[in-house]
């Protein structure tokens, strides 16, 4: 009997710790609540809201408020372990979202959202506090202002900790939902705690650098060029300062800071592409080529392999009219890339105007042996054309492209009198409907 009383006693001890455990991995909203109610009337008690321990205790409830759902939950996990700390849902929907079908599981606060078995979103239906981190920045505030001995200072300063580490969560959050004006605040809010006493005005880089991201998706590009100076009066490493300041320059007008600002990131960084790029384009967009030409021999020296920066020199070159050159680098996109349209159609384009420029040339000759030399010549560049012409319109992948390239082969056939070739042309335009 003895035997089979302590296995009794056993099981109902393990029956009973098993239930506990369930028990205790589900989401209790009830005691964070009373926590709250309770906060709520002791900063009421005038004996009570003279403590610090009283408003630290407040700050710490709602800083739980505001991650009562989110500290469980991790974009990816399964839902069966989400079932483990929030139960079963109310109702399961099928939603659509970009990449198919997904399920929606509806709980009474939060809603998941579930494809293949991976949390993608959730989004809380009813919080516990609307907006509770002001409220834990304000109480921390009281406490330090009433720890006047600085006895709580390491716990107030472990808060403050977390709290900015809630308001850099909640940002995030808001700039993923394109919700930028509100992220821009949350990221406000921590350079804010920063000036304060317990961080002795702390310089936190990377905050300015994101304040400033966040400014101009928000549109308010003083505020973005404020921001981004910060970061870079400190110096954010980070080449997409310059990048991200010059463009909010020339927004603004003021396109000889943004030039200032992007030559200073080109110094401190000469082998970011994103800087050199956007040196580039303001050079080309000026019409001066020998200043483009200069950072594209860099950028082609730090990223050999990216065919964009050969062809980009190749056609520099050509409208500078080194002909020679720019041969040797178009030839060099298409042996780098043999099925590269633009290499194809931009060479054959070289050899047809500079064969126009030998035929006006061998026009203006009056001595006909002289005329029919100089026009062998021009025949022989035009000939030169044809070849890479005829493999742009194969390359071709759109209307556009097909109907230029056509246009040229059309004209190359009637000049070489190939007519067999500049009737099927004529037909192919015609069934393109090209103009």
């Amino acid at each position: 009997m003895k035997r089979i009383s302590l296995f009794l006693i056993l099981f109902t001890f393990i029956i009973t710790t098993v239930g506990k455990a369930q028990t205790t991995t589900f989401i209790n909203y009830a005691p964070l609540e009373n926590k709250l109610s309770k906060s709520d009337e002791a900063i009421k008690d005038e004996k009570k809201s003279s403590k610090a321990k009283t408003w630290i205790a407040r700050a710490e409830a709602y800083m739980d408020s505001y991650e009562v759902n989110m500290k469980w939950l991790r974009i990816g996990m399964p839902l069966s372990e989400v079932k483990l700390i929030f139960g079963e849902p109310n109702e399961i929907q099928t939603v659509q979202i970009e990449g198919g079908a997904a399920q929606k599981c509806i709980y009474d606060r939060i809603n998941m959202v579930f494809k293949d078995d991976a949390l993608k979103s959730y989004e809380e239906t009813k919080k516990m506090y609307d907006n509770p981190l002001p409220v834990a920045k304000e109480a921390l505030e009281k406490a330090t202002a009433l720890d006047t001995d600085g006895k709580l200072s390491k716990d107030i300063k472990d808060d403050f900790d977390r709290l900015k580490r809630l308001y850099e969560s909640q940002a995030g959050s808001q700039f993923d939902k394109e919700k930028f004006a509100e992220s821009l605040s949350s990221f406000e809010d921590i350079l804010a705690i920063n000036k304060l006493k317990v961080y002795d005005n702390y310089v936190d880089t990377m905050i300015m650098y994101f304040a400033g991201m966040t400014a101009s998706r928000a549109g308010m590009n003083d505020k973005a060029i404020d921001y981004y100076e910060l970061a870079r009066k400190y110096n954010y490493p980070e080449p997409n300062l310059y990048v991200f300041l010059k463009k909010n320059y020339f927004e603004k007008g003021d396109t000889a800071t943004g030039m200032e600002v992007i030559g200073e990131g080109f110094k401190k960084y000469p082998e970011d592409q994103a800087i050199l790029i956007e040196l580039i384009n303001y050079y080309l967009s000026k019409g001066l080529e020998k200043e483009a030409l200069d950072y594209l021999s860099i950028a082609r020296a730090n990223d050999p392999d990216n065919i964009s920066f050969t062809f980009a020199e190749a056609t520099m070159y050509d409208k500078i009219g080194n002909t020679e050159k720019a041969i040797e680098l178009y030839n060099e996109c298409i042996e780098k890339q043999p099925n590269y349209f633009n290499g194809y159609y931009n060479l054959g384009v070289l050899y047809y105007n500079y064969a126009i420029k030998l035929y006006e040339k061998a026009n203006s000759i009056v001595d006909n042996k002289e005329y029919e030399k100089a026009k062998k010549i021009a025949d022989d560049e035009l000939a030169k054309a044809l070849p890479f012409m005829e493999k742009s319109y194969e390359l071709a992948s759109d209307k556009v492209a097909k109907c230029e390239t056509l246009n040229t082969l059309k004209t190359l056939y009637y000049r070489m009198k190939i007519n067999d070739k500049l009737e099927n042309t004529k037909v192919e335009l015609s069934t393109l409907g090209c103009e």
